[in-house]
């Protein structure tokens, strides 16, 4: 018998099967934060003064201001923060000297004096954080440098307005908000995660154990 010119076709499919049923393998292994590890953390106690600023009296608006305020803040102080450094919180704690826990509703005058805290971390570049007190002061500057030109410039001024015309009518005590001034008192400096939280001996100059 001769043979076919026409290629032989195989209906049969090669190698194994595929099961359409298989799910793909996902990994359960947990992403590991960085700053679980030996970190520095310190806290900054700091002022703004705004102008053309009326708290509201409305408990919903009052906290979209409040939250507005620590976001802006927070954004801004993160400008120039490597990859081993952070802005944990902003926390806004009083207004005009009336502290604010979520439930006050007092109205207060058209210039406020905005008392917040920045608690910024920084992961250790050595096992022991011995280098802890100069890496500290060394984020100190940078942060407050970085805020004190947006003061000046009027940066902030400008994120704090324009994060109130996004927000909306909730955020419209802050349309015409300046900010006027700012300070920033002594860094607070804590060492976290060496069996121990790690505060300064102002007596010795080294640290204690909490």
């Amino acid at each position: 018998k001769a043979p076919s010119d026409v290629p032989s076709l195989s209906v049969k499919p090669t190698g194994a099967p595929i099961d359409p049923t298989a799910q793909p393998t996902i990994s359960t292994a947990p992403t590991v934060d960085p700053y679980k590890e030996a970190t520095i953390q310190i806290s900054i106690p700091s002022q703004l003064v705004l102008s053309g600023f009326q708290m509201p009296t409305s408990q919903v608006k009052i906290n979209t201001v409040l939250t507005l305020l620590a976001d802006t803040i927070k954004a801004r102080a993160s400008v120039k923060l490597n990859s081993n450094q952070r802005v944990k919180s902003v926390k806004i704690l009083s207004i005009n000297g009336v502290p604010f826990n979520g439930s006050s509703s007092r109205r207060l005058q058209d210039s406020a004096l905005i008392e917040y805290e920045i608690i910024l971390e920084e992961i250790c570049s050595t096992s022991k954080c011995d280098d802890s007190q100069a890496v500290a002061n060394a984020l100190y500057q940078s942060v407050t440098q970085e805020m004190r030109a947006s003061i000046d410039d009027g940066s902030l001024t400008t994120a704090i307005v324009q994060s109130a015309q996004a927000a909306g009518a909730d955020a419209d005590a802050l349309l015409s908000a300046a900010v006027e001034s700012g300070d920033f008192g002594e860094v607070v400096t804590t060492i976290i995660g060496l069996l121990g939280d790690f505060y300064p001996d102002w007596s010795g100059g080294g640290y204690c154990l909490n």
